[in-house]
C-alpha cells in the first residue's frame, strides 16, 4: 500500500475510472490488459504476462469492447509494474498492474484523449 501512495503523491493528473470495458494493448509485447483508471497524463491497467520487457517505453493502443473507440501508437512509458496477488492456479503466468505515463501526444491524439474523457469515464464528483 505504501508504494500505491507514494505513486499518488507524483500524480499531476486525476486518475478516473472507465464506464465501459476499455482496454490497453503492448502489441510489440503481445500483451493486453483492461484498464483500471486512466488521467490525461497515464494509464494504469492489469494484464498477464510473465515477460520482462527489454524497455519501459512503448506505443501503446487504447480501444473499447464495443469497438466504437480506437486510440492507436500512443507513447508511453512503464513507471511501474506490480504483482497482483490472484495467481492464475497451476499456471506460471502472473497477473500484473502495469502503471505508466504518457509521452508527447499528437494534437490529434490529445483531442482523441479528450473524447474518450467525454465518453468513457465515470465522473466520480
Amino acid at each position: 500500500m505504501a508504494d500505491e501512495e507514494k505513486l499518488e503523491e507524483r500524480r499531476v493528473h486525476r486518475r478516473y475510472k472507465v464506464k465501459a470495458q476499455a482496454f490497453a494493448v503492448l502489441a510489440s509485447h503481445y500483451l493486453i490488459g483492461q484498464i483500471k483508471n486512466i488521467s490525461k497524463g497515464g494509464i494504469s491497467f492489469t494484464c498477464i504476462a510473465n515477460v520482462k520487457p527489454d524497455s519501459r517505453t512503448f506505443k501503446i493502443e487504447i480501444f473499447t469492447q464495443d469497438e466504437k473507440f480506437h486510440l492507436r501508437e500512443i507513447p508511453f512509458k512503464i513507471v511501474t509494474e506490480l504483482d497482483v496477488e490472484d495467481r492464475i492456479p497451476s499456471s506460471v503466468l502472473q497477473k500484473k498492474q502495469i502503471n505508466g505515463v504518457f509521452l508527447e501526444l499528437t494534437d490529434d491524439q490529445v483531442a482523441q484523449l479528450e473524447n474518450f474523457f467525454q465518453n468513457y469515464v465515470l465522473d466520480e464528483n
